[in-house]
């Protein structure tokens, strides 16, 4: 489908707008949810992402019956359509593009999307306008957006990436793998030292183990060898994402370089394949703050591969609409590791219940993120 000219995109009631190459996944969460109201809607994305660099337009447009339009310059307010509704993505890191778009479009209604309670530029942006709706991806930013004053609605869409493992030469399909932790690789938002450290005790244990049924077979036999205990494999891990820098790769200590698979800057589908490929999604934060202020992406990961989170009791907390039915739950004194050896170990028949519980939610989670903006267009008269 063509993209539209700019007299089509001026009856257009609803824009969607987001400035930045990041949050991606967050718009085709969006566009999945307004599937319905595509011939009503304006999809704006930056050039990068508009021109398919990242993999991202390739993927919506085979399930998607809109477009991607490219965010109007700002040097003319002659290249911004009217809209009805406004709705930004990216609004906290993009306020200055945020006003002049408000500006020239004159909606009826803002959405603003907050991904950080804490974010400074709050008061600015709601200075913008006069009729502001702020939304949040979890309730627990919900709560600390109110704890500053400011209404919020939660407000979570996921896209439905139908992703999984590869199929193999002779015909079957792999069976899941690993556990992926996704998202910007920096080792002040993850955790990886204290997973390498259990990553270690645990090839330490194998080795030590693989040594003392190597004694025993040269002593005593086979049989003497099949008596010994074996303990679980230790868990492979993909790491997947951004580079802080491009030339500043995650360090991994060589004991446990075997066990990780690292994939960087990879498109949308082989991303969402590798994620739906894995037991669980592992959030590794490494600080609160996605427990209280932030959203986490990992979440909406785990919605949109159906590959469920292996978290504790203070994550749940958090994001509330997950319970144990759609995450594995990681016990109060359980290390990381034998968490997640624990999970591989389960039958398949659990991994399929909570995959089925995730993609029942998505669906749920999205009928009421496009009733949300219905609503807000009824209210508008678009």
């Amino acid at each position: 489908m063509a993209a539209p000219a700019q007299g089509e995109a001026l009856s257009r009631p609803l824009a969607i707008v987001n400035t930045q190459i990041y949050h991606s996944e967050v718009v085709m969460g969006t566009l999945d949810a307004l599937r319905p109201l595509a011939p009503r809607t304006a999809v704006y994305v930056h050039p990068r992402v508009e021109e398919g660099k990242d993999g991202l337009r390739d993927v919506v447009r085979r399930m998607y019956p809109g477009d991607l339009l490219r965010i109007p310059p700002r040097n003319s307010t002659d290249f911004v359509a009217g809209h009805k509704v406004a709705f930004f993505i990216s609004p906290g890191n993009s306020p200055e593009y945020t006003r002049f778009f408000i500006n020239a479009s004159r909606p009826h209604t803002v959405v603003l999307m907050i991904h950080n309670a804490d974010d400074p530029n709050l008061p600015r942006l709601m200075a913008m306008h006069s009729r502001i709706r702020l939304v949040a991806l979890s309730p627990h930013v919900v709560a600390a957006l109110q704890r500053r004053g400011f209404e919020a609605t939660w407000w979570l869409a996921a896209w439905p990436a139908y992703a999984g493992c590869p199929t193999l030469r002779n015909g079957t399909v792999r069976e899941p793998w690993g556990f992926a932790c996704q998202g910007r690789i920096d080792s002040r938002r993850r955790s990886y030292d204290t997973l390498w450290a259990e990553l270690k005790r645990a090839v330490e244990t194998e080795e030590a183990a693989a040594a003392a049924r190597a004694r025993a077979k040269s002593k005593g036999g086979a049989a003497a060898a099949a008596k010994l205990a074996v303990p679980p494999p230790a868990p492979r891990l993909k790491i997947l994402g951004r580079l802080v820098k491009p030339d500043m790769e995650l360090p991994v200590p060589s004991a446990v370089r075997r066990l990780v698979t690292m994939v960087t800057y990879a498109p949308y589908k082989q991303f969402f394949n590798y994620i739906a490929c894995s037991h669980a999604l592992l959030p590794l934060f490494a600080n609160e703050s996605y427990l209280t202020t932030k959203f986490s992406s990992t979440v909406l990961a785990s919605l949109s591969t159906e590959t469920p989170v292996l978290a504790d009791r203070a994550f749940l907390a958090a994001y509330t609409f997950l319970d144990e039915r759609s995450i594995y739950l990681q016990a109060e004194g359980e290390g990381l590791v034998a968490a997640m050896q624990r999970v591989q170990a389960m039958p398949a028949a659990e991994h399929a219940a909570r995959r089925s519980a995730l993609a029942l939610l998505r669906d749920k989670l999205n009928a009421a993120a496009r009733a949300f903006l219905e609503g807000l267009l009824a209210e508008a008269g678009g």
